[in-house]
C-alpha cells in the first residue's frame, strides 16, 4: 500500500493506531480510548461512522450550479443530526445552569442513618447540582418571580442519592393530583402564550393551601439575586433509617455562607434588561474565579410517634416544622468548584428523580413526595429515552448490575450470555438486606382531604415576622396580581377573606381571636370601584351573602373599623348603603336598625377604641372552615 499525500497518511495513521489499540489494550480500555470525544479526535473531517470527509463546504451537485443530489450522505447526515440537536423542554424546570463540587460531612449522624455517605465527619462525595426556574421556557429572564430549583445528585458507593427540591421550603398543593392543573394555571394562556394573573388567581383559589408558598413567592425572596444567594429545601418529608432500623421523619435545609440576597423589582428589571442569563453567568464567573460558592446542610428530624402533637399534619408539604420544636441539626457542607465541560450532556441531560435513594433514607407517606416518585422517572423517560440513567451524568459512580438491557439509546457494552435471574451460570447474587422503615400502615380506601389543613396559621406568622417596609411590599404585589381586569368579583373577595383570615392574629386552633394586628388598610387592597361593585353585588345576592361574608364585616371583626370607614368614605360609598350592610345581617341582633347613621358610626367607633367590638361581633361571623369550604 501506497501512502500519497499528508491528508491520507494521517489517515492511515489513525487506522493503524485504532487496529493496534484494539490488539494490544483490552476491550473497556479500547472504547475509551476512541470513544468519539473532543479528547480523542480525528485530526480531519469525518462522518458519524468514521468515513472521511474531503470537502466539508459544498454539497454534491450536478454541475457547479446544478441541484443537490440525494446521495450526498454527509449532507443529508449533517441535516438530519441538526434538525434532532433539541431534545423535548421539561415542562418545568426548562431553565438552569449546573455546576459539580463534592459534599462532605462534617457532624455525626450515623445514629440516625446507615447511608454510607454520611457515615462519619470528613466523609466526601462528588455532586452535580442544577439550579433552575420552574414555570418558564429555557430561554426567559433568570430574574421573573418564580421559584427556583435546586437538586442535588449525590454520587455515593451505594449508588446515586437525588435530593430533589426548590428554594422554598413549601409547595402550592398538598396533593399530586392537583399538579398537572396547577402547572397549567402558571404556565402561559394556551390561546396567547402569555402568562396571566386571573388564571392563576382563579386555579388558587380553591386552594388555600397555597397561600404560604405565596407568602415566599410574593415576599423580596421570589426574585433571588442569583443562585449563589439562595436557600435551598427538600421540601418533601423523607424517612432516616439507622442501622438498629430505627425510623425518624427528615426534612433536608441548605443555607448559603454567603448569605441570602433578592433583587426587587426594580433592580430586576434593570438587571435582566441586561443580561437575561445574568444568574447562570454569576455561577460560572464565580467558580472560574475560584470563588466557590458553599451551602451548609441540616437537617430535622421528627420521631413518627410524635406527628400527632402538632396542629398541622407534619407530612403536608404546605406547611413547615417549628425550628423551637424541631431544631435544625447540622449534618455537613456543599462547595461547588468546578464548572461543568458541556452544557447539554451536564445540564440539559442531567436528569433528576425523587425516587432515587440509597440505603438509609426512604420515602414517607407524604402526598406529593409519593407522586413526585412517579412522574420523575416517567418524565425522563419522554425526554432522555427509557435509557436515561446510562447518560454519563446520569450514571452512578459505582459498579451496578442488573438484567435492564436493550431499549432505545442503550449504548452500554454487554458480552454475558445470562440476562436472567436467578441462574447456576452468573454468580451474582442479592445484596444485604437494607433497613426500611418497620411502621405498619392501614385504612379503608378513600379519596379525601388531610384532617389537619390549618391553612391560615403559618401564613401569618411568617407575614408579622416581617418589617413594615417589608410587609408594604407584599401587599402592594397582591394589588397588582387583583387588579388584572380579568380577575372577578367573587375571585377577588375569596382572596381579600384568605389574606384576612391569614393576616390577623387567630388562634386556629381554638378558633379565637387574639388581639388583632392592624395588617393594611382596606383601600390599599380593594380598588375603590371593586367596594362599590362588591356591595352592590353583596346586597343582591342572597346565597353569596350567606356563604361568603361582606369584607366590611370582615373588617369589623378583624381590622380597625376606623380604616374601614375612611375607606368607605374615600369609596364614594354613602353611609346609608353602609348602614344597610351594617344591619342586613351583620349587626342585625346587636344593634338596632332604627339607630341613625351618625349614632351607628359613633357607637362602633367608642367601642373600638376599648376593644369591645371584637368580641362581641365575633360569634356573627362564618368559622375559617366554613368560609373556605365552599370554594374547593
Amino acid at each position: 500500500m501506497v501512502v500519497t499525500n499528508s491528508q491520507e497518511k494521517a489517515y492511515f495513521l489513525v487506522r493503524i493506531t485504532n487496529y493496534m489499540s484494539y490488539g494490544f489494550l483490552d476491550v473497556e480500555e479500547s472504547q475509551g480510548r476512541n470513544r468519539p470525544s473532543s479528547a480523542f479526535n480525528s485530526p480531519f473531517w469525518t462522518t458519524n461512522s468514521g468515513a472521511p470527509i474531503w470537502n466539508n463546504n459544498s454539497s454534491l451537485t450536478v454541475g457547479s450550479r446544478g441541484p443537490i443530489l440525494l446521495e450526498d450522505y454527509h449532507l443529508v447526515e449533517k441535516l438530519a443530526n441538526f434538525d434532532r440537536e433539541r431534545i423535548p423542554e421539561r415542562v418545568v424546570h426548562a431553565r438552569g445552569a449546573s455546576a459539580k463540587g463534592f459534599f462532605e460531612v462534617t457532624h455525626d449522624i450515623s445514629h440516625l442513618t446507615c447511608a454510607d455517605f454520611l457515615r462519619a465527619p470528613g466523609v466526601q462525595t462528588p455532586v452535580i447540582v442544577r439550579f433552575s426556574t420552574v414555570i418558564h421556557e429555557r430561554g426567559s429572564p433568570e430574574t421573573l418571580r418564580d421559584p427556583r430549583g435546586f437538586a442535588v445528585k449525590f454520587y455515593t458507593r451505594e449508588g446515586n442519592f437525588d435530593l430533589v427540591g426548590n428554594n422554598f421550603p413549601v409547595f402550592f398543593v398538598r396533593d399530586g393530583l392537583k399538579f398537572p392543573d396547577m402547572v397549567h394555571a402558571l404556565k402561559p394562556n394556551p390561546k396567547s402564550h402569555i402568562q396571566e394573573d386571573w388564571r392563576i388567581l382563579d386555579f388558587f383559589s380553591h386552594h388555600p393551601e397555597s397561600l404560604h408558598m405565596f407568602s415566599f413567592l410574593f415576599d423580596d425572596l421570589g426574585v433571588p439575586q442569583d443562585y449563589r444567594h439562595m436557600d435551598g429545601f427538600g421540601v418533601n418529608t423523607y424517612t432516616l433509617i439507622n442501622k438498629a432500623g430505627k425510623a425518624l421523619y427528615v426534612k433536608f435545609h441548605w443555607k448559603p455562607t454567603c448569605g441570602v440576597k433578592c433583587l426587587l423589582e426594580e433592580e430586576a428589571i434593570r438587571v435582566g434588561g441586561s443580561n437575561h442569563s445574568h444568574a447562570t453567568k454569576d455561577l460560572y464567573d464565580s467558580i472560574a474565579a475560584g470563588n466557590y460558592p458553599e451551602w451548609k446542610l441540616y437537617i430535622q428530624t421528627l420521631d413518627p410517634e410524635h406527628e400527632d402533637k402538632f396542629d398541622f399534619d407534619p407530612l403536608d408539604v404546605t406547611k413547615t416544622w417549628p425550628e423551637d420544636v424541631l431544631p435544625l441539626q447540622p449534618v455537613g457542607r456543599m462547595v461547588l468548584n468546578k464548572n461543568i465541560d458541556n452544557f447539554f450532556a451536564e445540564n440539559e441531560q442531567l436528569a433528576f428523580c425523587p425516587a432515587i435513594i440509597v440505603p438509609g433514607v426512604y420515602y414517607s407517606e407524604d402526598k406529593l413526595l409519593q407522586t413526585r416518585i412517579f412522574s420523575y422517572a416517567d418524565s425522563q423517560r419522554h425526554r432522555l429515552g427509557p435509557n436515561y440513567l446510562q447518560i454519563p451524568a446520569n450514571a452512578p459512580k459505582c459498579a451496578h448490575h442488573n438484567n435492564h438491557h436493550e431499549g432505545f439509546m442503550n449504548f452500554m457494552h454487554r458480552d454475558e450470555e445470562v440476562n436472567y435471574f436467578p441462574s447456576r451460570y452468573d454468580p451474582v447474587r442479592h445484596a444485604e438486606k437494607v433497613p426500611i422503615p418497620p411502621r405498619i400502615l392501614g385504612g379503608k380506601r378513600e379519596k379525601c382531604i388531610i384532617e389537619k389543613e390549618n391553612n391560615f396559621k403559618q401564613p401569618g406568622e411568617r407575614y408579622r415576622s416581617w418589617a413594615s417596609d417589608r410587609q408594604e411590599r407584599f401587599v402592594r404585589r397582591w394589588v397588582d396580581a387583583l387588579s388584572d381586569p380579568r380577575v372577578t368579583h367573587e375571585i377577588r373577595s375569596i382572596w381579600i377573606s384568605y389574606w384576612s383570615q391569614t393576616l390577623t392574629r387567630r388562634d386556629h386552633t381554638s378558633g379565637g381571636t387574639i388581639e388583632p394586628k392592624k395588617s393594611f388598610r382596606l383601600e390599599s387592597v380593594i380598588p375603590h370601584e371593586f367596594i362599590r361593585s362588591a356591595l352592590k353585588h353583596y346586597k343582591k345576592n342572597a346565597d353569596f351573602r350567606q356563604k361568603f361574608p361582606m369584607e366590611i364585616g370582615k373588617f369589623l371583626k378583624d381590622f380597625s373599623f376606623s380604616d374601614g370607614f375612611q375607606s368607605v368614605g374615600k369609596s364614594g360609598i354613602g353611609k346609608k348603603n353602609l348602614s344597610e350592610i351594617i344591619s342586613d345581617g351583620i349587626f342585625r341582633q346587636k344593634i338596632p336598625s332604627k339607630i341613625s347613621n351618625r349614632t351607628i358610626r359613633r357607637k362602633i367607633l367608642s367601642e373600638i377604641s376599648d376593644g369591645k367590638i371584637h368580641q362581641k361581633f365575633l360569634s356573627k361571623f362564618p368559622t375559617e372552615k366554613s368560609c373556605t369550604s365552599s370554594y374547593r
